[in-house]
């Protein structure tokens, strides 16, 4: 499965360039906005289908931030959501996922980076893929670490990182 990280602009370049882009059944799409963006949807044309997008909105801060009343940190809900949407999404050669905030850096990135270990890790060729085409992303620690947790229990169980590749810890 291919996992591109985008920014808003990118992706409505992409949509005004070629609007049967879109319509691909093979392609999905996580669009994230948030309150300091100054907008609730940064792609509005993505709202076609909703079986083949999820729209979220949160921002890209950390959990130091946690108490200014403006902004929506990211928290177990999105995780809980990108894990029921991912499910139902088809893992297979021809699905793309575009994952796209308002730069594409922090949020997206961590939510791509979360995507492509999820789906890619048995297979080098994709994982690779992934870090190659997506060089500028920066992932946010507080998405990366709530998301990844969310994502490894649900493929894996309650393991360490040991128990699920097969190290051995030491005291």
């Amino acid at each position: 499965m291919k996992i591109f990280v985008c920014s808003k602009k990118e992706m409505r370049s992409q949509y005004y360039t070629d609007k049967n882009w879109y319509n691909d059944p093979n392609k999905y799409f996580i669009s994230i906005a948030g309150l300091a963006d100054g907008c609730e949807y940064p792609c509005p044309f993505l709202c076609k289908d909703s079986k083949r997008v999820l729209h979220l909105l949160f921002d890209d801060v950390t959990e130091s931030e946690r108490d200014n009343p403006s902004l929506r940190l990211f928290d177990q809900e999105h995780a809980n959501k990108i894990l029921e949407f991912i499910k139902t999404i088809p893992n297979a050669e021809d699905t793309v996922i575009y994952v796209n905030c308002a730069a594409g850096i922090s949020r997206s990135g961590a939510v791509g980076y979360c995507l492509n270990v999820y789906f890619n890790m048995e297979n080098e060729k994709e994982f690779l893929f992934f870090r190659e085409m997506n060089k500028q992303i920066q992932p946010n620690p507080m998405v990366k670490r709530i998301l990844m947790n969310t994502l490894t229990d649900d493929k894996y169980g309650k393991k360490t990182y040991a128990e699920i590749f097969g190290l051995n810890e030491r005291n």
